[in-house]
Formats: structure tokens, sequence, C-alpha cells
């Protein structure tokens, strides 16, 4: 099972002809005039952030008590805060810090990207309580019929369909099973969903030599997650 480890080790230079006075340790705002010209982001936080029932995700640049820049994301219930989901070095871009991938009724997705050509990291966030309720690699998503399709890990073959609405698990090795030379890194690049109905989800792996299906019955009794 995959680990995702946004924290990496990280020494901000302050230093410059034009350097800002140093922040205090407590918590500033997004606003302040040092974070934006430090992120060069007029809107500090530029990322969707707001959830449904009433639920978003706060952003807070600060210093620790060692002095650190830090930068992190809090699910918010309307102004009570339900948990920090990540924070980081405040260098990292804000889509490595997180973002909103996909809002479901209980749940949503917390996409983390590293780049282009890297596979993009997920945690299912149960919006009630904050907790992780699984973690994977990005495929894809319907988020108007809930249903999201991902990887447990970059060297897996199996590809798992979340169809939410229905609460079940769907769990595919068809693409690798078929064709013996699609390697995992082609299911996270080029497995994408083709067609979502009320009736069946239908994958396809679109790449320059092949456009190869898959159909899956939608309220097909799979497994939970």
């Amino acid at each position: 099972m995959l680990k995702i480890s946004i924290l990496i080790p990280f020494i901000l230079s302050l230093y410059g002809c034009n350097q800002k006075p140093i922040l205090t340790n407590e918590e500033v705002d997004i606003d302040s005039t040092y974070i934006y010209l430090a992120q060069n982001d007029m809107d500090g936080y530029a990322l969707d952030s707001v959830l449904t029932d009433g639920f978003w995700l706060k952003y807070k640049a600060y210093r620790d008590t060692n002095g650190d820049l830090l930068h992190s994301l809090t699910l918010m219930k309307e102004e009570s805060p339900v948990k920090i989901l990540n924070k980081t070095s405040f260098s990292h871009l804000h889509k490595n810090l997180g973002y909103t991938g996909a809002d479901f009724d209980s749940s949503f997705v917390l996409v983390h990207s590293f780049g282009s050509g890297n596979p993009h990291y997920i945690e299912m966030i149960e919006k009630k309580t904050g907790e992780q309720l699984f973690e994977g690699i990005w495929l894809d998503t319907d988020e108007q019929e809930q249903v999201l399709v991902y990887m447990t890990d970059t060297d897996s073959d199996s590809i798992f369909v979340l169809d939410n609405r229905n609460d079940t698990t769907m769990v595919t090795t068809y693409f690798t099973e078929i064709y013996a030379d699609v390697l995992p890194s082609k299911l996270w690049a080029d497995v994408r969903i083709d067609t979502v109905t009320s009736e069946f989800i239908r994958l396809e792996l679109n790449d320059r030599n092949s456009h190869i299906k898959q159909t899956f019955k939608r309220k097909w009794i799979g497994f939970k997650v």
C-alpha cells in the first residue's frame, strides 16, 4: 500500500535586498502583504475550497515554534474546525499541499499533485470527522454520479471503481490480463472514465495504439473498502 508522504524537509531562505519583516510565531492571515509577495498570488490559496453541506477547506500560513514557515489546510464545518488535513513547507505549491478533486455526499477526494508526468496521490476524507478512509492514485472521477476510479499504488495492476452513490466498489485487472503489454504506469496515465449512466460505468484505456473499453453494471454487489 502506498504511503503518502507530503512533509519534505526544506530550508526556506529569507535573504535579499527587499526582505520583508520576519513574521511572529502567531498564525498570519493569508491576505497579508508578506504572504502575497512570497506567493505572488493575490488570492492566497487559489484552488477550489468549497464543499457541500457547509464544509470547506481553510488555508493558513504561519511560523511554528521552531521558526519554520509553513502552510496548512484545515477541514471546516461552517466556522468550526474539524481536522487539520495537511501541513508542509510554505515553499511547496498549493497543489502539493492539497486540493479538492471530487466532492461527494459524506466524503471528498483530497488530491496532492507534484507536476506533469507524475501520478496524483489522493486521500478519501470523511467530512464529518476528517478521517482518511483510504488513499491511492488518481485516475478519474464523475462527481455528479459520485464515481471515483483509482489505483492503490503505482505498481498495481488493479483498478478500483468506487460507486459512492450505490455504496459499492468494483475491482478489475482486465486491462493487464487481456493486454500483456499494458504496464501499471499506463493504467494511471491512460485509463479514464468513458461513460457513466444510471445503469453502467464504462472505462477506457486510451493511448496512441489502443482504445480498450470495459463496462460495469451499477448496483453490482462489490465489496466495501
